[in-house]
């Protein structure tokens, strides 16, 4: 299913999410439209929405997606957060392993289970860089 991307004004956030099977394809092509629309808007603060998928990522797709971020041009210093699908599904575990892969190549990702809490961290509300129990 295709991606929408949209801008949140009231955080300075570009905001996506898909619905269902999210192939490597249509997660590239959510990852071009987001760079191009975060250029438009000056922002590096992504909001994915992944609390409905269903399966879909390869884990070559998922390992190999910080090198996308190279490729298209995304700031170091961006920020990304993930909001989680349902706990304890293969979703949420590919999720993590996402997270886990760009920490270790010095992308600032991290999955939440909350939406407002992911928003927090983005904007820098959070009193701590670690995301509160249950997420992360």
């Amino acid at each position: 299913m295709p991606w929408t991307v949209d801008y949140n004004a009231e955080f300075n956030i570009i905001e996506s999410a898909s619905v269902g099977r999210v192939t490597d394809d249509e997660f590239i092509k959510g990852a071009i439209r987001s760079r191009e629309l975060s250029r438009d808007k000056n922002t590096k603060l992504f909001l994915i929405d992944a609390s409905k998928w269903k399966g879909g990522a390869s884990v070559v797709g998922l390992y190999d997606r910080p090198a996308l971020y190279e490729e298209l041009g995304f700031e170091r210093d961006s920020k990304g957060a993930l909001i989680l699908p349902p706990s304890g599904s293969k979703e949420a575990e590919d999720a993590k392993f996402y997270e886990t892969v760009c920490a270790n190549r010095a992308w600032q990702v991290r999955v939440f289970s909350d939406r407002q809490k992911a928003i927090n961290w983005l904007i820098n509300k959070e009193s701590s860089n670690k995301p509160d129990a249950g997420d992360g």
